[in-house]
């Protein structure tokens, strides 16, 4: 039976403490996008990893790792300047798409999530 809400809250791991930035939080209907800026945190970081994450621990690695892709091309810079929208958008077929797009070269990078995801039981493990 498809769920016309997210049971869990959906986020990626932030900062050099790994904390869980959640994006979509728990008990939020579908089909749903949201969409923020964010940038490096060092000085010339050519890269960046986006880590996906499901649940609802404050730690991301805590939580349901979903998957992960690098974001590469970022112009050497320094901290805080460069600019990058995270996108995560669940359609109506709970299927997860995650994307990381540099805003000055327009550089995509993404990845789609349809399986992995807590059944029912794995859920209340979790909560």
């Amino acid at each position: 039976m498809r769920r016309s809400w997210t049971p869990l809250s959906l986020g990626m791991a932030s900062g050099t403490q790994h904390a869980m930035g959640i994006f979509i939080p728990r008990n939020s209907r579908i089909p749903i996008t949201v969409k923020r800026t964010s940038t490096i945190s060092s000085n010339g970081q050519c890269s960046g990893r986006v880590a996906i994450y499901e649940g609802e621990s404050s730690i991301a690695v805590n939580n349901n790792f979903l998957g992960e892709f690098i974001l590469d091309h970022i112009p050497p810079s320094p901290a805080g300047v460069p600019k990058i929208d995270i996108c995560f958008d669940i359609d109506a077929n709970g299927i997860l798409s995650v994307s990381a797009e540099e805003k000055s070269t327009g550089w995509k990078r993404g990845i789609t999530i349809n399986s992995d995801r807590k059944s029912c039981e794995g859920i209340e493990e979790m909560m």
